[in-house]
């Protein structure tokens, strides 16, 4: 069975960790990276292949309100709160 590689855009270390945790406990999903920031995103996007993203609404980190142009090249996007 071919596994969903997954990108992680999270600015919380400890919210990075759990989505990992979560991850790893699925034998379908594939961690291929995680980054803190759009521009982190924009190279991580160029260089892999991703199926879907987990995602804050909204970064600290990024410029403007969020980063939705980033995801065109996703089949999926779960968007995670923190709260």
């Amino acid at each position: 069975m071919k596994k969903i590689r997954c990108l992680i855009i999270e600015d919380e270390p400890i919210a990075q960790e759990i989505i990992e945790t979560f991850i790893g406990r699925l034998p379908f999903l594939e961690w291929v990276a995680k980054t803190n920031n759009v521009f982190e995103t924009y190279g991580e996007l160029s260089r892999n292949t991703i199926d879907l993203i987990f995602a804050t609404l909204k970064c600290r980190k990024s410029p403007g309100s969020n980063a939705s142009n980033l995801y065109r090249n996703a089949r999926l996007i779960l968007h995670c709160q923190p709260h």
